[in-house]
């Protein structure tokens, strides 16, 4: 089976799948939007032929004038019907848009939230591959379009049974006329839809300059981007940039459409031949006394509605076709489950081993070595230590030593390329990463700013407490932020950003604050802080660390710092160089031994002298 024939097979195959979906978003708003699809098909024809009939009655009457009498209530009927057709056909012409555009809104909505809910329990280390990222982007723009998609699919169902009305209409004045339309309009809609899946097949080739340019206007459109880039002088270089990319995805769009515009324009040209076709030949019916006055006016209507009800029924399938294209994108992403690829989280032996509850023995890491998915660099090798429950261990080392990416083999958003990580013992592999991360509270340097109240950036630590004032504030009080939150105007209710009218702006350090406020209200085993008090200054940083030993009582603490009067607190510490374990030790120790902890702390202590 060729490529284009498999390709055709799957999106047939969508169709029922998508119809589905539509119809699960709501069965109710789906049968009536089918209702007043049929009802909308009905208009037209029931028009047609309601008018052949009024002409004939009015043909009739003159031809018998000479009589002296009209019978007019021949013409009651007929009229009253068309009147009715067409006073049926405003009202479900206009219900079918707004119950469509419901359908479409509600449809989106749930595509989206079945997009949000993949991509949050994707494995860690997929969020960092760049196929990923484009499949998801591409399924996300499908969610806006899937109410675009009802409307195609509901239009083309009204389209198409008007379509077989008008047909069964022209084969009342003669078989051969069916013929003509469908030879006629036929190839046009073909070609379309041959441009569409072309275009499509575009569209998906160039997701990456998509996200680029997607990228660049949204650093041209952040408020707090745009002061650095004005500082800089970037914007304009920026926008050469964003015009630059935006010309090459442009050239590509504007050579379709022009040829698509050509091909358009010829075959409407040829559809217009088999419309006064049909025309010429029911004239001359009409003309010989073979049809009625009134079938020829209802091959004049029938021929253009056909023509036009063709290409819309076409058009519209086409519009479907590409619809289809784009909705595989959708369920290409929410079936899909990257089991080949590389880095992903492995679990090894019985899923679902207890974590034991507390920690006994600790944390051991067992000639762990790590490199990142797509790389062949290894940025972590033959690290071999023991971390002593209810200890707190520090790590420390020049930039691009290693230690975040050592933490994020702890949390277990990565599994090491080779060695073991054990739990008192028990492989983290074995262990699922949900029940790991519910004992885990970590706070990386780049931590998540939430444009949202204070109450939640607290209390998204731990969920059950967001609406436990005593917690969250015992939380800020350890990290440093209770004055800070009583000072906001509506205390935990404050929200922060200018994204809302309502919000404020807090400074980096008070963000850092509210960030380690979250990492406190946890009650979790081990609390790993990443570089918590870059953004403090002396006096706060040890209001902090005097709130750190305080809630990591009992429990395993592990935390990267640049600064030694934070390191030194630990109660043991360890020296990354390039990826490799150099030096271990209390800091007296390492002081004593003149290695690279003694030089880092002489050469940050002289800068106080």
């Amino acid at each position: 089976m060729s490529d284009r024939t498999s390709r055709l097979s799957t999106l047939v195959s969508l169709l029922p799948r998508l119809l589905a979906f539509i119809w699960r978003t709501s069965p109710f708003l789906t049968s009536v939007a089918v209702l007043l699809a049929i009802g909308n098909a009905a208009v037209v024809p029931s028009q047609i032929w309601l008018t052949k009939v009024i002409i004939d009655r009015i043909a009739e009457n003159v031809s018998s004038a000479t009589e002296g009498s009209y019978a007019l209530t021949n013409f009651v009927l007929p009229v009253a019907g068309i009147v009715g057709v067409w006073i049926l056909g405003v009202i479900a012409q206009s219900l079918a848009v707004h119950v469509r555009r419901l359908l479409g809104q509600r449809s989106s909505h749930r595509a989206r939230m079945q997009v949000f809910a993949k991509m949050a329990v994707l494995d860690p280390a997929l969020l960092e591959t760049p196929a990923v990222h484009d499949s998801f982007n591409n399924a996300l723009e499908e969610t806006e379009q899937v109410h675009e998609t009802a409307f195609f699919v509901f239009g083309w169902i009204s389209d198409l049974l008007s379509l077989i009305a008008i047909i069964g209409l022209l084969a009342h004045i003669h078989p051969g006329a069916v013929v003509v339309i469908i030879l006629t309009s036929a190839p046009g809609a073909i070609a379309q839809a041959g441009f569409l899946a072309r275009y499509y097949n575009i569209v998906r080739e160039r997701s990456e300059l998509r996200r680029r340019i997607q990228y660049l206007g949204d650093l041209l459109s952040n408020a707090p981007g745009l002061r650095e880039l004005r500082l800089f002088g970037l914007v304009e270089y920026l926008l050469d940039q964003y015009r630059r990319l935006w010309k090459v995805q442009h050239a590509d769009d504007r050579s379709h459409w022009l040829r698509l515009g050509r091909t358009d324009l010829l075959y409407g040209l040829l559809s217009v031949v088999g419309t006064l076709t049909i025309w010429c030949y029911a004239i001359f019916r009409g003309l010989m006394g073979m049809i009625s006055i009134g079938d020829v006016s209802l091959a004049f209507q029938a021929a253009e509605q056909g023509r036009s009800r063709f290409n819309s029924a076409f058009s519209s399938g086409a519009r479907g076709f590409e619809r289809l294209l784009y909705a595989s994108n959708l369920f290409e992403f929410l079936d899909r489950e990257w089991e080949d690829a590389e880095g992903k989280l492995q679990s090894q032996g019985t899923k679902g081993v207890a974590i034991p509850k507390p920690i006994q023995k600790g944390i051991e890491f067992r000639d762990v070595s790590f490199r990142y998915p797509g790389s062949n660099e290894y940025v972590l090798r033959n690290i071999s230590y023991h971390l002593p429950a209810g200890h707190t261990t520090a790590i420390v080392g020049p930039n691009g030593a290693g230690k975040t990416t050592l933490i994020k083999l702890l949390v277990r958003l990565y599994d090491p390329t080779e060695g073991t990580i054990l739990v008192d013992g028990i492989d983290l592999r074995e262990i699922e990463p949900e029940s790991w991360w519910r004992h885990v509270s970590v706070i990386f340097q780049d931590f998540q700013r939430y444009n949202l109240a204070a109450r939640e950036n607290i209390g998204f630590g731990e969920l059950e407490h967001l609406h436990d004032d005593d917690n969250l504030m015992r939380a800020a009080r350890l990290a440093g932020a209770e004055t800070l939150i009583q000072q906001f105007p509506r205390g935990l209710d404050t929200m922060f950003g200018r994204v809302f009218s309502d919000g404020i702006e807090i400074s980096g350090g008070e963000w850092q604050r509210i960030a380690l406020s979250r990492a406190f209200i946890r009650d979790a085993q081990v609390i790993v802080l990443d570089e918590p008090t870059a953004a403090l200054d002396a006096f706060t940083e040890r209001e902090i660390y005097e709130g750190f030993a305080r809630a990591i009582v009992g429990k395993t603490g592990l935390l990267i710092s640049h600064r030694f009067s934070t390191v030194r607190m630990a109660d043991s510490i360890l020296v990354l160089e390039e990826g490799q374990l150099v030096e271990h030790g209390t800091h007296e120790q390492l002081v004593s031994t003149n290695g690279l902890y003694a030089e880092m702390f002489t050469t940050q202590a002289s800068q106080y002298r």
